[in-house]
């Protein structure tokens, strides 16, 4: 589903706002699955039952710039002082909600959504509803080809970032990952 929907402050509340449109114009119950365009699968995986992953503890990650890591710290400092587990689950995989447990979160998110560092969504959202969350590392590829070929050796999928079109991976991936899924027709 594409929602056309407005961005209204830094990217975290703008993850937060979209993906809380989609649940209200499309009339969404249940869980669903949030992936973006630049997530490729190269092997048959099964969406249904996919772990809401993380990758350590917030705070721990060294990658992004400092509005970044200022929106991990302040989920983290959130959910210790709510009493929840601490997980970093900002990766760039599939991630599947629970439209009900998502907009319970406006009660934390609406209160910032003119802050301009809020929180990590993901994060709170997988510390305060899921049980099980798997250790996995991040597949986001930014700038070396060869990374691309050693992730479709070893992951389900990877996303790629939009520096990785100066290289060859658009003719890459046109030649080994060419089948057009569906929604792409």
């Amino acid at each position: 589903i594409y929602t056309p929907c407005k961005d209204i402050g830094s990217p975290m509340t703008n993850h937060w706002h979209k993906v809380r449109e989609t649940i209200i114009q499309n009339e969404l119950d249940g869980d669903f699955v949030l992936m973006y365009d630049d997530i490729f699968f190269v092997k048959p995986t099964n969406l249904t039952n996919y772990p809401f992953y993380q990758r350590g503890k917030l705070g721990e990650s060294t990658t992004g710039g400092e509005h970044y890591r200022a929106t991990l710290l302040n989920a983290r400092d959130f959910l210790v002082k709510k009493g929840y587990t601490t997980y970093d689950h900002e990766l760039h995989i599939p991630c599947i909600y629970n439209a009900d447990a998502f907009m319970a979160l406006d009660r934390y998110f609406m209160a910032l959504k003119d802050d301009c560092q809020s929180m990590a969504v993901r994060s709170v959202y997988g510390n305060i509803n899921c049980q099980e969350q798997p250790y996995r590392g991040d597949i986001k590829i930014r700038n070396q080809m060869e990374k691309v070929k050693y992730a479709v050796g070893v992951a389900d999928c990877f996303s790629v970032s939009d520096d990785m079109f100066q290289f060859d991976t658009y003719d890459w991936l046109k030649k080994d990952l060419g089948k057009q899924s569906r929604w792409e027709k």
